[in-house]
């Protein structure tokens, strides 16, 4: 068995994709290096600096973080335009519209804010982004409604209200956004000191919730001739015909402000920001990029791994190594969860023209491969609060179980590379998280860090 495991793990066969192009084969490597670089960083932010590796609340780093998300922005704008029919023109007209809502901000802040200047200029900066994203949005809103596009299906028959009301909960994806309440509320309680505040975890989630549900929304506007051509998401509500685009735009911006304004007025400008950055990635940079690079995965991991991030920051936390060790865990998780899933549906993607690692593979060893991988440095990452003093053994003896039956799962799917393991992958998959952090959180209420 030793020997088949070191020949699956090391094979590079030549040829094309029953085999590996070598175009495949780089694409493996750098999913191989992102692994190992995720592992290095989440050790040496635990063991340097376990208290608070990015200094102070509003420091350099989030100012870097900015600079990233404008030029997500400006991916976004490239990419809607590029992708969806000019649904966003680039114009002088396009840079006005970002601009000056953004300055309107910065002018009502300095009039009518009594602690302007308490405000730091990475704050600024953080509400300026914010304001730019409520215009991006509102832009494409009006340029979508005003093309008014006919549904994908004519004759659709006319629903009753409750019709409507649950194809427009499916466009919030009740189901998946179930997940990212959860995580943000963990961290939410992992960062809480002393008793929950009941009222301040009631408005982060609410807001959390309001972003999920509109960036799904969107996200299903925007793919919604693609999910035509899948057998599986040819029945939402978008490409099914029984919402018009636009309406289904209307109804994730809307959605989206609602959250801005939540979490901007009622929880702190971090947690707004984090929630807009994450929007940004999911809808600019993994949407567009899943029929274009297989590294698209990796781009949705970072937009699934910050909700636990948002909570932390609810709460009033500084993003310290247990903050960063929750998305990592997130982040390294959803590429086995994803990609079991992903390898069984691998026709579809396909023909849906996805550009994921997981479409050329027949045999699976690329998919098994990289799965098992991740899922060992999971294994290491989420062993790291307990090395560094930040949970109790409780919680290390459960994440070392959880992460190691995890393991054994990604190498049966190595092994034996069938659509039967890789769905056993999958379920263990979605076993394994909620597990892994509800241990955690009781490990923290016992060890009397929090009471409910």
């Amino acid at each position: 068995m030793a020997r088949e495991v070191f020949t699956n793990l090391t094979s590079l066969e030549s040829g094309t994709l029953s085999g590996r192009t070598p175009r495949f084969s780089r694409h493996e490597g750098a999913w191989t290096a992102c692994a190992f670089a995720t592992l290095a960083y989440a050790c040496t932010i635990s063991i340097s600096a376990p208290l608070n590796p990015l200094q102070v609340s509003f420091g350099l780093p989030l100012l870097g973080m900015f600079g990233v998300a404008v030029a997500l922005l400006i991916l976004g704008m490239i990419w809607m335009r590029r992708i969806d029919e000019g649904v966003l023109p680039i114009s002088f007209g396009t840079v006005a519209w970002l601009t000056f809502p953004a300055a309107l901000a910065w002018i009502g802040i300095i009039a009518l804010s009594p602690s302007f200047h308490a405000l730091s200029p990475v704050e600024l900066f953080l509400f300026s982004f914010i304001w730019i994203m409520v215009a991006l949005l509102t832009m494409a809103l009006v340029r979508v409604w005003r093309v008014a596009e006919a549904p994908l299906v004519a004759n659709v028959p006319v629903q009753s209200r409750a019709g409507r009301m649950r194809d427009y909960l499916t466009l919030a994806k009740p189901g998946l956004n179930g997940l990212v309440l959860f995580t943000a509320f963990v961290g939410f309680y992992l960062a809480s000191v002393g008793p929950l505040n009941f009222r301040l975890c009631l408005l982060g989630m609410l807001g959390t919730a309001l972003f999920a549900a509109g960036s799904s929304a969107l996200n299903q506007f925007m793919e919604r001739r693609v999910d035509a051509l899948m057998r599986r998401t040819s029945v939402r509500p978008l490409p099914a015909g029984r919402i018009r685009p636009r309406n289904a735009v209307l109804f994730g911006v809307m959605l989206i402000f609602a959250g801005t304004v939540l979490l901007t007025l009622f929880v702190n400008l971090i947690t707004a920001f984090l929630a807009m950055a994450t929007l940004a990635v999911y809808l600019f940079l993994y949407t567009p990029l899943k029929r274009i690079d297989t590294f698209s995965t990796l781009a949705g991991g970072i937009a699934g791994a910050l909700p636990p991030v948002i909570g932390w920051t609810a709460a009033g936390g500084k993003v310290d190594s247990v903050a960063l060790t929750l998305f990592f865990i997130l982040f390294l998780w959803q590429v086995p969860h994803f990609l079991s899933i992903a390898w069984k549906y691998r026709e579809q993607y396909a023909a849906a023209g996805f550009l994921l690692i997981t479409v050329d593979d027949e045999t699976g060893r690329v998919t098994a491969r990289q799965s098992l991988l991740y899922a060992l440095v999971l294994f290491v990452v989420g062993l790291l609060p307990v090395l560094t003093g930040r949970a109790g053994m409780l919680y290390g003896w459960g994440a070392a179980i959880l992460g190691g039956a995890l393991a054994a799962f990604a190498l049966f799917f190595l092994l034996r590379p069938t659509r039967v393991t890789a769905m056993r992958l999958f379920f263990a998959s979605i076993i394994y998280l909620p597990l892994t952090l509800v241990i955690w959180m009781i490990d923290k209420a016992m060890t009397g860090g929090l009471s409910l």
